[in-house]
């Protein structure tokens, strides 16, 4: 990464940023600091203080009294999402901020979360970019890169009897940013855990146990080199953004703000249909999380902070990325195949669901068109399957399904399974008008409608990709999805046509949906 530094050259400078703008993470409770390069002030050039911006019990500001050994300031560094962002620098030879006030990291229960590259990670030196100390100058937690062996990123943690609970992280890649992030739980089970998140999507982690201790005074919190001797275990590398909470998060917790970090770093927005109102799911494989080689996470684009996001917690059901899979417009995108045995992804938050109007639409490949198996696509729940599209046993038919007071599933014929579709849907409960729609790959439009599935809004308690919303997952989809929208109303045909026309440009041939030969 060139080390290339924008100089501001004024005696002292804020640069503009409040609470709200800059740190915006979606869990508030116990968070001690909250940093990012829109709260620093500059002095000779260089950052005298990085403010903190969450300011539980009293401000938490970094500061580096010796101008020779000030972190530098890159101003609207490009991130790999596009978006620009001030980022702090730090040579791995002098530089290193203190925190002022210690008294609240005395907690022997913490989060940690860093928005970090690293510019050593392939040599043998090692680097903490924060790191703690408590009364008897012991480490207490610690982040940082390994130099042996090269390419990990660690955490650290001390336990009562002194014991250091190390968490290597593997196979980081200097050229990347990461969102690397631990957890203690001194104060019961001794778990540290370390996890990463590269701007990739790629998750490692690991951990460690038995790090239990008593709360320690601490004296010394400091970013960039350790707490034993500043001159040693100096990192060479950049910071974006730190949180520190005072407590261990939940999984989801620690979930919401990893993904509100990819927002604000990361993301390269890519759903960007023409109709926005009433928009709710944005899905496409651009924006996942992958563990080895199965997604974890499909995030939406939509909303931020994990609100909508498809995850599958078991590494057994995860659907594959087919990274740069050539669609029929030559273009390549990441695409998520489902093998039709156990694959599927579920909604986090479905309460946006509870709605009984509707539109969906779903950019899909079928593998078993030809059999006489049914897998679902897309599917809701209260008690029942509420509204779902997917392809049916009666072969070569997409479906749509939705169900009020009677249950309705209009059928598209005459569909090829070596073809990609956008299939829709549409459904509204007041009128009871449900209706399915297909567009191919070769200009093909098939469209149904009925009525009579009338209905008031339920409450939603499953959302899936790749199978049913039974409490019992069946019906699983075996083919490819490259995005899903989903609108919580019913689209005119003329708002259908225009988002048809937008997933056609983008993944199939580019004419124009209006003029397309209606079979059906």
């Amino acid at each position: 990464m060139s080390k290339q530094v924008t100089v501001l050259l004024i005696s002292t400078l804020m640069i503009a940023g409040t609470a709200s703008a800059a740190i915006d993470t979606p869990v508030t409770d116990g968070l001690l600091v909250g940093l990012d390069g829109s709260a620093v002030t500059m002095d000779g050039g260089a950052v005298q203080y990085w403010n903190d911006q969450a300011a539980l019990g009293g401000s938490q500001n970094f500061y580096q009294a010796t101008l020779t050994r000030r972190p530098s300031l890159i101003a609207n560094h490009v991130m790999p999402g596009g978006t620009t962002h001030n980022i702090l620098d730090f040579n791995g030879t002098t530089d290193y901020l203190g925190l002022l006030a210690d008294s609240s990291m005395e907690t022997n229960t913490i989060t940690v979360f860093t928005v970090v590259h690293g510019d050593n990670l392939d040599d043998s030196t090692s680097g903490y970019y924060i790191s703690t100390a408590d009364s008897a100058n012991d480490r207490r937690w610690t982040m940082g890169e390994r130099g042996s062996p090269n390419k990990n990123w660690i955490t650290l943690a001390t336990s009562g009897s002194n014991s250091a609970k190390i968490c290597d992280v593997t196979g980081a890649n200097q050229e990347e940013w990461y969102i690397s992030s631990m957890t203690l739980d001194a104060a019961d089970t001794g778990d540290v855990k370390a996890q990463t998140v590269s701007e990739n999507s790629y998750l490692s982690a690991d951990a460690a146990t038995d790090a239990t201790s008593a709360v320690y005074t601490h004296v010394r919190t400091r970013i960039g080199a350790d707490t034993y001797d500043p001159s040693r275990y100096e990192f060479d590398g950049q910071l974006a953004e730190v949180l520190i909470y005072n407590r261990v998060l939940s999984a989801q917790e620690k979930s919401d703000v990893e993904q509100y970090l990819k927002y604000k770093y990361f993301r390269s927005a890519t759903v960007e249909p023409p109709v926005s109102n009433g928009l709710l799911i944005g899905l496409d494989g651009t924006d996942v999380m992958t563990a080895g080689d199965s997604i974890k996470f499909l995030n939406d684009q939509i909303t931020a902070g994990g609100a909508s996001d498809f995850y599958q917690s078991s590494s057994s059901y995860r659907p594959s990325l087919i990274t740069n899979s050539v669609m029929p417009n030559g273009k390549s995108h990441n695409i998520i195949d489902f093998s039709g045995t156990n694959e599927f992804l579920s909604i986090g938050a479905t309460s946006s669901l509870s709605t009984n109007t509707i539109t969906s639409f779903v950019v899909v490949r079928c593998n078993a068109m030809e059999d006489s198996r049914t897998g679902y696509v897309l599917a809701t729940a209260d008690t029942a399957v509420r509204w779902a599209t997917g392809e049916r046993s009666n072969n070569n038919r997409w479906f749509a399904l939705a169900r009020g007071t009677t249950l309705l599933i209009p059928e598209l014929t005459g569909i090829a399974q070596d073809q990609w579709y956008i299939v829709s849907m549409s459904w509204s409960g007041d009128t009871g008008a449900v209706s399915c729609r297909s567009l191919s790959q070769s200009g093909d439009l098939v469209t149904v409608s009925n009525t009579g599935a009338v209905d008031t809004s339920r409450d939603h308690v499953r959302t899936r990709l790749g199978c049913n919303a039974d409490t019992t997952a069946n019906y699983f989809f075996d083919g490819q999805m490259a995005e899903v929208l989903v609108y919580n109303r019913a689209l005119p045909v003329s708002e259908v046509l225009s988002v048809e026309e937008y997933l056609n440009e983008k993944y199939l041939t580019g004419f124009d949906p209006g003029t397309v030969i209606l079979i059906q």
